[in-house]
């Protein structure tokens, strides 16, 4: 498949989870912490959407540098079907809720369809890519983070030290 046609829905996604996020940020008014916790997130999620925009912009103009790719469009489409259900029904009643669907959504979304897909079509991109899963990845602990500080899932347990006596 052409790398431009898969970045068309995980653009969607990202703008469905930027959206989603937003009508989150919206219900939590009266918990500024939560609000501003979903607004942030909200915004990271309009900021991987204009990366990919970027992205079709540079096929546009250099289509023979990226390859054709395989990618789970069926996965992809399920995943922004579920957002897009959650967007247009009631929001949750509890915070918890929202937490728990940002965090199922924050480990299955758009940034790995989307690292896969640029990785696959060109090499270079790739390495760029990296950089862009990074974010990803603190994109997912601090969701993590944020459920366990308000105790919505058990804390990670610290790490341990090495124990010096035992050499």
């Amino acid at each position: 498949m052409e790398l431009k046609k898969a970045l068309k829905p995980i653009e969607e996604m990202e703008a469905a989870m930027a959206e989603l996020y937003n009508l989150y940020s919206d219900r939590m008014k009266e918990d500024p912490e939560a609000a501003a916790f979903f607004a942030k997130l909200s915004q990271d999620e309009k900021s991987h959407q204009q990366v990919i925009q970027y992205q079709v912009r540079l096929i546009r103009r250099n289509p023979k540098m990226f390859s054709l790719i395989t990618i789970d469009m069926d996965g992809l489409e399920q995943i922004l079907k579920e957002i897009k259900i959650l967007i247009n029904s009631p929001a949750p009643d509890s915070l918890e809720q929202m937490v728990r669907i940002a965090l199922k959504f924050e480990n299955s979304t758009a940034e790995h369809y989307y690292q896969t897909a640029m990785t696959q079509s060109n090499a270079e991109v790739g390495e760029f890519l990296q950089e862009m899963s990074l974010d990803s990845a603190n994109h997912l602990k601090s969701v993590q983070e944020f459920a366990e500080k308000r105790g919505f899932i058990p804390s990670a347990p610290p790490k341990r030290k090495p124990d010096p006596s035992r050499r």
